[in-house]
C-alpha cells in the first residue's frame, strides 16, 4: 500500500543518509536501530552494551535516525 510504501521509503533513505553523514560509525549506529527497532531483541542500554558505545551515546544515535525519519516523512 502506499502509505507502508512511503514509510519503507524514507526509513530506506535514512539509512543511506546515515552512511553518508556518519561514515565513520554508521555501522555502530545502524547496529543500535537494529537491535532496537527491527530485531526489538533490547533496549537502548543493552544495544549500547552490545555495540559498544555509552547509552547516551546510543540515545542519541537513535534521535538522529528518528529524525532523519521524520524529515523524510515531512514531520519535521
Amino acid at each position: 500500500p502506499p502509505k507502508q510504501q512511503r514509510k519503507y521509503d524514507a526509513v530506506t533513505e535514512a539509512i543511506e543518509k546515515t552512511k553518508r553523514l556518519h561514515p565513520e560509525n554508521a555501522k555502530e549506529r545502524l547496529q543500535v536501530i537494529d537491535l532496537v527497532y527491527w530485531k526489538q531483541s533490547h533496549t537502548i542500554e543493552g544495544a549500547a552494551l552490545r555495540v559498544p558505545c555509552h547509552r547516551n551515546v546510543a540515545g542519541h544515535w537513535q534521535g538522529d535516525f528518528i529524525k532523519l525519519v521524520a524529515d523524510e516523512l515531512d514531520l519535521v
